[in-house]
């Protein structure tokens, strides 16, 4: 089967970036062709097509892997839709819609991608904000297949109205067959974006308290790095030793580096011995959604790899396996639950063994995409 993903870029690519990357990766082991075509509203983008070699492109803060690319301008969009149809058997829109912006308009733009392309069409949703979607409820009439990838996601759904999406949780693929061992001693990394919803100032604050009890590795990043350094240069110089993104040092006992590809990443999730995601965890959480089990891409790559979740205790009301993550309630907490809890790493553990079987179970990359073509062949 070919499958066009549709990518409408956005300011903060991550978790498009890895449901992307191991969908692509699932359908090649299955014979089949994820193509991920970027669709902007670009006048000047005249003819849909192909790169020679996928090009990996910036997405704000982290970046995507990219096939190819098609215009959504209303000069272009009847052309991209014909080749659409010409080239493909399906559409699965990896995010739903561009959000109304200065720089992009008032007017949906892209909506004949959904009316007009008379394709399969699956559309996945992959946060709770589907409330700030303008325009997205007629689009979805169009929609054949809508997806959420999450159980706390689906209530923001349903809050909506919307409320014939099935749940197809986040791929995951294994990028490295080959393990490599933990560090010796305790390594705790940060692998998430630098955006306040994760929790990255309070986690900035316990770094000297956890530095005192396990080595620290920082990594991504996002808005909240350049605010950070720039307004609070106090709370920076506490906590970093060497800034690779920078290339700067400081006072701190921490080293932070930035964004790395994502088979790097795997190799830090398996050096590491906990990961730390405090997403939910602050009561000032817009969205009361991401405070029922919402939980990341990290923590299934951590899960896999065999480094302890640490995360807010929202997250027990996740399907996560209960007795593979490490709950916590008060961000002050965070070193003595690691002191605490952590005195080997999850892999070689009972309980890693559950959290790999849990994440090949439900998070299999290979499982998923097979309900996906079934879907969408009808």
């Amino acid at each position: 089967m070919k499958v066009a993903c549709i990518y409408f870029p956005i300011s903060s690519v991550g978790g498009i970036a890895s449901e992307a990357r191991a969908y692509k990766l699932a359908a090649i082991e299955a014979g089949d062709t994820f193509d991920v075509i970027r669709c902007p509203d670009s006048i000047q983008m005249k003819t849909p097509n192909i790169y020679p070699v996928p090009q990996l492109q910036r997405g704000g803060d982290t970046f995507i892997s990219v096939d190819g690319e098609c215009s959504h301008h209303y000069k272009h969009v009847g052309k991209t839709c014909r080749w659409l149809e010409n080239n493909y058997d399906a559409l699965f829109i990896i995010h739903p819609c561009p959000h109304p912006t200065k720089a992009y308009g008032q007017m949906p733009r892209w909506m004949p991608i959904y009316e007009n392309c008379k394709l399969p069409k699956a559309v996945k949703f992959m946060d709770a904000y589907v409330s700030t979607y303008k325009w997205i409820i007629p689009a979805l009439e169009f929609a054949d297949h809508i997806y959420v990838n999450q159980p706390a996601y689906q209530l923001s759904l349903e809050a909506v109205g919307i409320t014939r999406s099935v749940l197809r949780p986040k791929p995951f693929h294994a990028i490295s067959r080959t393990p490599l061992p933990k560090n010796e001693t305790r390594l705790t990394v940060w692998p998430n974006q630098w955006k306040d919803i994760k929790g990255i100032k309070p986690f900035m604050e316990q770094v000297p308290e956890i530095a005192k009890v396990s080595d620290i590795e920082l990594y991504s990043n996002g808005i909240r790095y350049y605010q950070i350094r720039k307004d609070d240069p106090d709370l920076w110089n506490r906590c970093i030793s060497q800034d690779h993104f920078k290339d700067e040092t400081f006072e701190g006992p921490a080293n932070f580096y930035g964004y790395v590809t994502p088979y790097e990443m795997t190799k830090v999730f398996q050096r590491a011995w906990c990961s730390v995601n405090l997403q939910g965890l602050s009561a000032r959480v817009k969205h009361s959604y991401y405070r029922e089990g919402s939980y990341n891409n990290t923590e299934v790559e951590a899960l896999y790899w065999g480094a302890w979740p640490i995360v807010a205790e929202q997250v027990l009301k996740s399907p996560i396996p209960s007795e593979c993550l490490i709950p916590i309630s008060d961000s002050t907490k965070l070193a003595e639950a690691i002191e605490i809890s952590v005195d080997q790493p999850l892999a070689g553990s009972a309980e890693g063994a559950i959290a790999r079987e849990w994440v090949e179970d439900v998070h299999g990359a290979g499982i998923l995409w097979s309900q996906i073509t079934d879907d969408l062949r009808g």
